[in-house]
């Protein structure tokens, strides 16, 4: 049930995505809005999962677990994922649940790829979002 569950979330998450991506290609007042609601949707949906994929536990485990004491000094320290460790501790400092360190991780992901592509052929973009929502990434 569970992944019939997901493939109607995902199914509508990359439809979504889509139907905006292709209204922000044209010209208008509300480009900036359309081009913008793929991107939030991404992060609440990817934010929010639940013990999805292989690397879930460990990072909530160390997010809740060590990391949580991890001082600004520390991060120049510590030679595993320097980039990761910042961003643990931006969102311990604004009082993040894991959740929303997934979220930011998310949003930070689905930025570059959007900046990436607006840099290149704006009419890849829509394809590339539901290529990315089906290519195993949602699941892993």
């Amino acid at each position: 049930m569970l992944v019939f569950e997901s493939l109607i979330v995902y199914t509508l998450l990359a439809f979504l995505m889509y139907k905006f991506a292709q209204m922000g290609e044209h010209e208008s007042k509300l480009q900036g809005i359309y081009n913008t609601i793929p991107i939030l949707l991404f992060t609440l949906v990817f934010g929010l999962r639940y013990n999805v994929g292989v690397d879930w536990l460990n990072y909530a485990d160390a997010y809740d677990g060590d990391l949580q004491y991890m001082q600004l000094e520390d991060i120049t320290d510590n030679v595993f994922e320097p980039a990761f460790n910042f961003i643990v501790y931006i969102c311990h400092q604004l009082s993040l649940s894991k959740y929303g360190l997934f979220s930011v991780l998310a949003f930070i992901q689905i930025t570059l790829i959007y900046a990436t592509l607006k840099k290149t052929d704006r009419s890849l973009i829509k394809y590339v979002y539901v290529a990315f929502i089906f290519s195993g990434f949602a699941i892993t």
